[in-house]
């Protein structure tokens, strides 16, 4: 009977510890590390579907702005904070610009820090199409950008040296579009 109770002591101190240490990795997602500094965030959308940029592909035209489009809109353009001229090509293509409010920064702030991961979400495996696309800045300098595809819940970041290869996790991805396409 002895060993049953110290089998059950166990067991329960077994489970309370491992409760503690999921709180604990919950915490400290609080104190990792954002991707920019910012005081400014445009936001350029569009709306192309994956069949659309698929057509686009394969259409076979030599016209060079529809090239730089579909660079934008499907590669990891820019590659780095110096290669900006595509953000003065944006509205041309068809992206429609908005100036992030203010007091939606500190949410912004908060869905682009490192995360931990989050085994119960995945990733869509589908051809990335970079809608939505953010200019992080401070005092008018570009600090960061951000190329998101929400469909397939993939983001392209430049200009940081944090760990973004889990954003989006609880639920990021759908905190982050709910967030842009509120007023």
């Amino acid at each position: 009977m002895q060993y049953f109770k110290l089998g059950l002591f166990y067991f329960f101190t077994l489970i309370f510890a491992s409760c503690n240490s999921q709180v604990e990795s919950e915490n400290w997602d609080e104190f990792k590390v954002h991707y920019f500094d910012f005081d400014q965030v445009d936001y350029y959308s569009t709306f192309v579907s994956e069949d659309s940029l698929y057509l686009l592909e394969s259409s076979n035209t030599d016209n060079a702005v529809t090239e730089r489009f579909i660079e934008v809109l499907a590669d990891d353009v820019p590659k780095n904070l110096v290669d900006t001229m595509f953000i003065e090509e944006l509205e041309s293509f068809g992206y429609n610009y908005q100036l992030v409010p203010e007091h939606k920064h500190y949410e912004l702030n908060d869905l682009f820090r490192e995360k931990s991961f989050d085994p119960s979400e995945s990733k869509w495996m589908c051809l990335p199409v970079y809608s939505d696309i953010l200019i992080f800045k401070k005092q008018n300098k570009i600090v960061g950008i951000a190329k998101i595809c929400f469909g397939c819940t993939i983001l392209h970041v430049v200009g940081t040296n944090a760990d973004t290869k889990n954003f989006g996790a609880c639920k990021g991805f759908w905190k982050l579009q709910k967030l842009l396409n509120t007023n």
